[in-house]
């Protein structure tokens, strides 16, 4: 099995997670606003300019996580692989320390980082515990 860190990051922020981002700071707009101070929030396409963009790394962070999956010869699955890869992520799915604060998010963007990866049978292991596996649908 291959450990070696891939040097490239791959961004898993895409335009869903920056949707999500963005519904999160709608409802803080809401929930901020006052009867006698309305927020109005801005555009979704001046949000991702003008705040998502200028504090990209305060709201995303790059984590490890391992990429296994299963290799074929013949016809028959032959044994395992992985590798260790560098994703980018939002922030707000991690605490400080790396713990996992939103579970289903984190499954979501490992998903999603499998699927572009494209190999047989994939799982991904953050930490040493599975976030994503894949299952017949």
């Amino acid at each position: 099995m291959k450990t070696s860190i891939e040097h490239e990051i791959i961004d898993i922020v895409d335009e869903e997670e920056l949707l999500l981002l963005f519904q999160q700071y709608v409802a803080n707009c809401i929930e901020d606003s006052r009867p006698s101070s309305i927020i109005h929030p801005i555009g979704f396409d001046d949000w991702v300019e003008t705040d998502f963009r200028r504090s990209r790394s305060e709201r995303t962070v790059v984590v490890t996580v391992t990429l296994t999956w299963e290799e074929a010869a013949g016809g028959y699955l032959c044994g395992g692989a992985s590798q260790d890869y560098r994703i980018r992520i939002p922030a707000e799915m991690l605490t400080d320390e790396g713990g996992i604060l939103d579970d289903v998010g984190l499954r979501r963007v490992c998903k999603k980082f499998a699927h572009r990866m494209n190999r047989r049978l994939p799982s991904v292991v953050y930490r040493g515990k599975r976030a994503y596996s894949w299952t017949w649908s």
